[in-house]
């Protein structure tokens, strides 16, 4: 028989290995490794998916892959056609929604694809988004207030305003897409009350 990548990702603790080791050492912006963000995107997206029956759950292993790679082809050279090996067709058509080209653009030229994600790209998207934010929270202190101020809170800005122009459309796992959407409003809240502490102290610097 032989070898067909939508039918035969590798398992999702081979996937975990992988990323690790295609990832290495990548860091974002705010100085946190990508591969530990990749993992826990993809506990988010098992953690609220899980709630939603209407969500299969071979699609939720799919969309936990998806989770999982959501930044290889952004951050690295690995390729389309060996991802779709590594975790099959359906994973690697998610991911490659998921990949936005900010090179040359405005952030707001950038993020305009996710206004047309499907309802699984987009629930993954909401997963990024509550961890890229969660851990700014606890972060933000250590950072160059800069990043906050210039690039990270217009970004989660305009992501909220697709947010909520899309989420009534949303169909399959609305229920998750709601709590997300719900949790990445709370958590911003408390980002932009530390920011504003880092605003006020900056005065004494």
């Amino acid at each position: 028989m032989s070898f067909s990548p939508t039918n035969n990702p590798l398992p999702l603790e081979l996937v975990v290995q992988r990323v690790r080791n295609l990832l290495g050492d990548l860091r974002d912006g705010s100085g946190t490794l990508i591969a530990d963000h990749a993992i826990r995107v993809a506990l988010l997206v098992k953690k609220y998916s899980e709630s939603c029956p209407d969500i299969s759950a071979e699609f939720r292993l799919d969309m936990q892959r998806a989770a999982l790679c959501h930044d290889l082809l952004e951050d690295t050279a690995f390729g389309e056609s060996a991802l779709k090996e590594m975790i099959g067709t359906n994973a690697a058509e998610l991911v490659n929604e998921l990949t936005l080209n900010f090179e040359g653009r405005t952030i707001r030229e950038a993020v305009a694809p996710v206004a047309n994600y499907s309802d699984g790209a987009f629930l993954i998207k909401l997963a990024d988004i509550l961890d890229n934010v969660s851990k700014s929270v606890f972060l933000a202190s250590h950072n160059k207030k800069g990043f906050y101020q210039d690039f990270f809170l217009p970004l989660i800005e305009v992501y909220q305003e697709i947010i909520e122009q899309k989420l009534p459309y949303v169909e399959l796992g609305q229920f998750a897409c709601i709590s997300l959407a719900e949790e990445i409003t709370g958590q911003l809240c408390s980002l932009r009350k530390v920011v504003a502490v880092l605003d006020d102290s900056s005065s004494f610097d």
